[in-house]
Formats: structure tokens, C-alpha cells, sequence
């Protein structure tokens, strides 16, 4: 049973690096198109990070302009 753990922990380990590998990515990346004119190479990676990882659902962390002005509505409301 010990030997079952210790592989479960050995692949969860190696998820959380994955996860936080893309993570990464994601945010350099998101930075690099998120301005006028992109590097054409760099909308391609990010294309193909946000293709390739379909099941983390990364798209959904960028906030779309509706949201951006509906938070920056409330932030400066309240």
C-alpha cells in the first residue's frame, strides 16, 4: 500500500509542476499580445498554449473587455 502512495504522490507532484509550468507560460504570454501590434510568433504560442490545454480552460482567465469595464464600473463606485 506504501508503494501506491508514494506513486500517487510522485504524479501528483509532477501534475502541480505541469500546471504551474503552463501557468507560467500563460502569463508571460498573455503579456506579450496583450499590447498593439504583437509579435506575430508570440500570438501563435499563445494560440497553441490556450489550443493545447483546452481542458484547464485557460481562456477563462482573461477578462474580457465587458468584464474589464464592469470592474473597473464597480471598483470606482464603491
Amino acid at each position: 500500500m506504501e508503494e501506491a502512495e508514494t506513486l500517487k504522490a510522485i504524479a501528483e507532484t509532477s501534475i502541480s509542476r505541469e500546471t504551474e509550468k503552463i501557468n507560467q507560460q500563460f502569463h508571460v504570454l498573455l503579456a506579450k499580445v496583450n499590447k498593439e501590434n504583437p509579435r506575430a510568433g508570440d500570438v501563435e504560442a499563445f494560440s497553441n498554449l490556450l489550443n493545447n490545454n483546452k481542458c484547464r480552460q485557460l481562456w477563462k482567465r482573461i477578462m474580457g473587455m465587458g468584464s474589464l469595464a464592469e470592474h473597473n464600473a464597480l471598483d470606482n463606485f464603491f
